[in-house]
């Protein structure tokens, strides 16, 4: 991608539209408007850009293997973590200890939303708030769920990007 922008402001076709084609713009113009939506919104933080540094010619695509990993972890962790949070009674360190986890991984990739979504619900069952738990956990899902589906936008554009 040449020199790297990290915080663009998103245009007019950034987002749904750019990232399927509707736009004339470059996948590489789409890519950067993308990736300053998802900066901009909060969903990924300056972590994110430390990986994208850590990519060069030797590994070019350090930062697709490290989501997919990332996704790979995340969706077996929240499978667990959807078993225990419907138990009676919660298993708390078992919990609390996978909602550690979750939200460190998801820092350590930059994946600000999910990281602060996993700090909530961990803090809810932490002070014993069952109902409030669930509905924190729901919102871990969502978090996820865009996450995923952003990201996945974000990689295929950088793959046509670099064609």
């Amino acid at each position: 991608l040449g020199t790297r922008t990290y915080f663009l402001k998103g245009g007019p076709c950034a987002s749904v539209l750019a990232t399927y084609g509707l736009c004339d713009m470059s996948s590489s113009q789409q890519y950067e408007d993308l990736l300053g939506e998802l900066f901009a919104a909060g969903v990924l933080d300056t972590q994110f850009a430390q990986l994208q540094l850590l990519e060069d010619d030797s590994n070019p695509d350090f930062v697709e293997e490290m989501v997919e990993l990332y996704f790979t972890d995340t969706k077996t962790k929240l499978d667990r973590l959807g078993e225990l949070v419907n138990e009676t009674p919660a298993n708390m360190t078992e919990l609390d200890s996978t909602f550690h986890q979750l939200k460190g991984s998801s820092a350590s990739i930059g994946a600000n939303a999910m990281a602060v979504s996993c700090a909530n619900c961990r803090e809810q069952f932490q002070n014993n708030n069952p109902e409030l738990a669930k509905v924190a956990y729901q919102k871990v899902l969502e978090s996820f769920n865009e996450l995923n589906m952003r990201l996945k936008d974000l990689m295929k554009l950088k793959r046509q990007a670099n064609q």
